[in-house]
């Protein structure tokens, strides 16, 4: 969804002009991409997991809501937090900081991903580890993925300063007034 809503953000600045309007649809669009891949494997026959209806009790619906409503809040305070900032920014320093905000925002979809993808496959392994008590096992995973997050964190950002010149220019003109905060937020 990330690289989806970066590229369709890219393509809005650069080809469309919709503006504000036309990065918000952007992460719609790119929301219901993602929707659909999940969408299509479910409906697939030969996939792992399954769902029926059938199986739906009153119990398992219980827990399914337990479990979901805490992500869910999440998800809606960090839209509501969003909203929020963004308003700030408009009404305090104008138009321009806030497209270049909106750059910073969005690229940072792709910066996390890295770290969300190394922290995930380290909770996987270090589960493993923890279920079999094999305690230096644990230790060894917990390093090597401290170590990987960290390096390609840092070799991220070291990319992003040098590039973002470059990068600010494929969702701004050099001539823009945002430009030089896009440049400064990245």
């Amino acid at each position: 969804m990330g690289v989806s809503d970066v590229v369709l953000d890219i393509l809005n600045v650069k080809y469309f002009g919709w503006g504000m309007w036309g990065i918000g649809m952007a992460t719609t669009v790119s929301y219901t991409l993602g929707l659909s891949v999940l969408l299509i494997y479910f409906f697939r026959k030969n996939r792992i997991f399954h769902f029926s209806w059938q199986d739906m009790k009153g119990v398992k619906i219980q827990t399914i809501f337990e479990m979901g409503l805490p992500a869910g809040l999440r998800v809606f305070s960090r839209a509501l937090a969003v909203v929020i900032m963004n308003s700030l920014v408009l009404g305090v320093f104008g138009a321009a900081p806030m497209a270049a905000f909106a750059v910073q925002r969005n690229l940072s979809y792709l910066f996390w991903s890295v770290g969300v993808g190394v922290s995930g496959a380290v909770l996987l392994y270090s589960g493993v580890s923890c279920g079999e008590r094999d305690r230096e096992g644990l230790q060894d995973v917990i390093r090597l993925g401290e170590r990987n997050c960290l390096g390609l964190v840092s070799l991220i950002g070291l990319a992003l300063f040098f590039t973002a010149p470059f990068i600010a220019r494929l969702y701004l003109n050099v001539a823009d007034p945002a430009y030089p905060y896009a440049v400064g937020a990245l």
